[in-house]
C-alpha cells in the first residue's frame, strides 16, 4: 500500500505559495523545476542547471516560515 502525503510544507516568493510535501524540500520537490530540451534539470526562477536536485540552492528565494497546510495527528491545518 502507498503512503499517502498528509499535510505540506508551504513556501512563499511574493504571493505565491509553493508547497513540497511534508518536510521534502527540495528543488526536485518544486513545481518550478523543469526539464530542458536537453534533458537537464534548471530552476525558472534562477535560470540554471540543477546538479543537485535532492538540496535546495543556498540563493533559492522561496521564503519558509514554518507554514504547513493539510493533516497533522487527524486535525487540518491551513
Amino acid at each position: 500500500m502507498a503512503k499517502h502525503i498528509e499535510w505540506y510544507t508551504v513556501g512563499e516568493l511574493g504571493k505565491m505559495e509553493i508547497c513540497f510535501p511534508e518536510d521534502k524540500v527540495c528543488c526536485l520537490n518544486c513545481e518550478l523545476l523543469y526539464t530542458d530540451s536537453t534533458n537537464r534539470l534548471r530552476c525558472t526562477l534562477r535560470k540554471r542547471l540543477i546538479f543537485e536536485p535532492y538540496d535546495i540552492l543556498s540563493d533559492c528565494p522561496i521564503e519558509f516560515k514554518g507554514k504547513k497546510r493539510g493533516f497533522i495527528d487527524g486535525k487540518t491545518i491551513i
